[in-house]
């Protein structure tokens, strides 16, 4: 007897790459489409953004201080602190001028040295007195030099607004 071999088929699987199918297909256009799109999105709003100028800025966030829902020294105490952190941001914003890390003294002292306005720095000479006669003032009292100092305030920034000068 002969001893016979037998071979038998071996057959590989076959598996259509995934690159030919029609699933991957519909990705790579829905892919392409969204990024297509989000391109489109980004350079439109970078061509017709409306830049918003510091003073514009400034002034909605002014009006965004509410006063009518300050019914304590605390409160009207967080309202001045909100309001110098505005003005010191608006004078970094506007002017460049290094304001952030200063205290309202070292503020007015600063603004002096840099020949800033003398009727400006004077303005915020009053807001920041205004600040420190909290701790004493009646509360009938502080609602309305608030509203006095929110509109000193808002006319700071009008009055440094360019052409406004």
């Amino acid at each position: 007897m002969e001893n016979k071999i037998d071979f038998y088929d071996i057959y590989d699987y076959y598996r259509q790459p995934i690159y030919e199918t029609l699933g991957f297909k519909l990705f790579l256009i829905f892919l392409v489409l969204s990024i297509i799109i989000l391109l489109s999105v980004l350079i439109y709003r970078k061509r017709y953004k409306k830049k918003v100028t510091a003073w514009q800025f400034t002034l909605n966030e002014l009006l965004k201080i509410s006063l009518d829902k300050c019914n304590r020294k605390e409160d009207f105490k967080k309202v001045y602190f909100i309001l110098t952190k505005i003005i010191k941001d608006y004078l970094y914003m506007r002017y460049a001028l290094q304001t952030k890390d200063k205290t309202d003294e070292e503020l007015i002292t600063y603004l002096k040295n840099e020949n800033f306005d003398t009727e400006l720095v004077l303005n915020l000479q009053k807001l920041n007195d205004s600040s420190l006669l909290i701790k004493f003032a009646d509360i009938s009292v502080l609602k309305a030099q608030a509203e006095r100092d929110l509109k000193l305030a808002i006319d700071f920034v009008n009055k440094t607004i360019p052409g406004q000068e």
